[in-house]
């Protein structure tokens, strides 16, 4: 008798070879167990005893089993974890990836990374975020783009070089921005300093000067020497403030930057900050020094608005050094002190300014200098005077004017952007020397004594630019009479351009040839 399927399925031999299972009622391919078993994410799916009692085994190949990811638990000491290849702990750090910019927790120096022969060389397409105090030390080198440091309070965030190797922070033709953080140092050794910063090429399309350098929002203090920036297109320095300054050698020097822009900054107590309430460890140096050019195309414009400075002892404010050139300049709205002054200036002087106290006629010439506190406006003036007697012969006729000769050389009685000359014998000259257009008020003052007798009707004018006739308007007839007195004086206002100048012209509208008149005295002003 045949044996039918269902005894052949019933039978002790262990039933059919192809047996297979489904997943669901509506699943459309059946299968082998094992086939039907897919391993996902951290699960492995083993058959075991292959040929014999066969088993599959299923195990999870992390090893999560009560761990951070399942439960709370602390991740231990040089531990890295990575969520989607853009987050990071590790060291106690956060680092983190975001539109191919690195963005770095920095708990402590090595956070910056690997230190080689001292140096720390950052990297590219990084900014650094100072939590607290850092303390470094090893020197932070930036030379590639992308580079900036930045903290959230500049009270709190701090980086402090506790070091006397070098410089500490050094930037070399790069774009960068450092913000928001106290930056300190305990290295007192002269010319080493906190931030070293250049980008220069001279010879080069603007001196190879391509670069942006931004401080913001920093404090520089508790330090000796402090920063020295050569060269970039522009150098922005916002709401900084540089105090309890120790510097013996280099205050905050620069040299050939393009565009300079200091704006809302304070320069103040520049001394040992743990001297108070009698404070000693005086800085000895300038705070802001303009460099000579050297090499270099000297600044192209500087623009010094909202500032406080206060040196003390001998310490000087702005020193503009001799040798250095600006093509436009500005220093506005910003205050002055010199209380505790001995022979240190606010506005630095003796070689740069001419005897009679004004500012440089080389160095400062294209400043604008106006509306600050403690220092005069750079505006231009120039008189000259002459009190001997002497004597002029006039030509007779309408149109026949002539300079006036006094009685003897006239001297220079102050000039700021106006020069004196004397172009003829007992003449005075005053050329406008400034490099902005103005609009100047020109005075002058005499007294003279018809000598010749008889009356006659002299005129007097100003020329301008050697013109053989008076300008317009400054014009005055006079009637003389013989052995009298005249006072006489000439007001007006004029526009003015670099190298326009002013000389005191007379004639005699219609006295014989040989009149003369006596010049006795003479005060002659030009005024913006």
């Amino acid at each position: 008798m045949a044996i039918t399927d269902f005894e052949k399925e019933s039978a002790g031999g262990g039933g059919s070879l192809d047996e297979k299972v489904k997943v669901s009622a509506t699943d459309t391919t059946e299968d082998f167990l094992l086939s039907k078993l897919q391993a996902g994410l951290g699960i492995s799916v083993v058959a075991q005893n292959v040929g014999a009692n066969e088993n599959i085994l299923i195990t999870n190949t992390l090893g999560l089993v009560n761990t951070i990811y399942s439960t709370n638990d602390t991740v231990g000491a040089g531990r890295e974890a990575t969520l989607t290849d853009t987050l990071k702990w590790i060291g106690g750090s956060i680092l983190r990836e975001v539109n191919s910019v690195n963005i770095v927790e920095v708990a402590q120096q090595s956070d910056f990374g690997a230190e080689v022969a001292g140096v720390i060389t950052l990297t590219t397409n990084t900014v650094y975020v100072i939590r607290g105090l850092i303390t470094c030390t090893h020197r932070l080198l930036i030379n590639t783009e992308g580079i900036s440091i930045k903290g959230n309070d500049r009270e709190t965030d701090v980086l402090k070089y506790n070091d006397s190797a070098g410089d500490f922070i050094t930037i070399t033709d790069v774009n960068c921005e450092i913000s928001n953080i106290k930056l300190s140092s305990t290295d007192a050794t002269g010319g080493q300093v906190i931030l070293r910063a250049s980008n220069f090429n001279y010879g080069a399309y603007n001196d190879g000067r391509l670069k942006v350098l931004t401080l913001i929002n920093l404090q520089f203090r508790d330090c000796y020497d402090v920063h020295y920036i050569e060269g970039f297109d522009l150098v922005d320095i916002q709401n900084c403030l540089f105090w309890y300054v120790q510097a013996t050698t280099i205050g905050c020097h620069f040299k050939n930057v393009s565009k300079l822009q200091l704006t809302s900054c304070e320069f103040v107590r520049w001394f040992r900050e743990s001297t108070i309430p009698t404070p000693g460890g005086y800085a000895t140096t300038s705070m802001i020094e303009l460099l000579a050019n050297g090499a270099g195309n000297g600044f192209g414009a500087v623009n010094i608005t909202g500032c406080i400075l206060h040196p003390q002892q001998t310490q000087n404010g702005i020193d503009i050094k001799t040798g250095s050139t600006t093509g436009f300049g500005t220093i506005a709205s910003s205050t002055f002190i010199n209380l505790g002054l001995t022979t240190g200036e606010t506005f630095l002087g003796d070689s740069l300014t001419p005897a009679n106290g004004a500012y440089s006629e080389t160095e400062c010439l294209k400043y604008d200098i106006f509306a600050n506190q403690g220092i005069p406006n750079s505006s231009a003036y120039g008189s000259f005077y002459d009190s001997t007697s002497g004597t002029v012969t006039l030509t007779g006729g309408t149109t026949n004017w002539i300079p006036v000769e006094y009685g003897a050389v006239p001297v220079a009685a102050g000039t700021q952007r106006v020069s004196f000359s004397t172009p003829g014998t007992q003449r005075g000259l005053l050329t406008y020397n400034g490099t902005k257009d103005i609009f100047a008020q020109i005075s002058v003052s005499f007294v003279y004594n018809d000598i010749t007798g008889g009356t006659d009707e002299y005129d007097f004018g100003l020329s301008k630019n050697g013109g053989a006739t008076p300008v317009t308007g400054s014009i005055v007839a006079t009637i003389a009479s013989g052995g009298a007195y005249f006072g006489v004086t000439l007001l007006f206002t004029d526009s003015m351009v670099t190298g326009d100048n002013y000389e005191l012209l007379a004639r005699n509208q219609g006295g014989a040839l040989g009149d003369d008149i006596e010049v006795i005295s003479v005060q002659f002003l030009i005024k913006e």
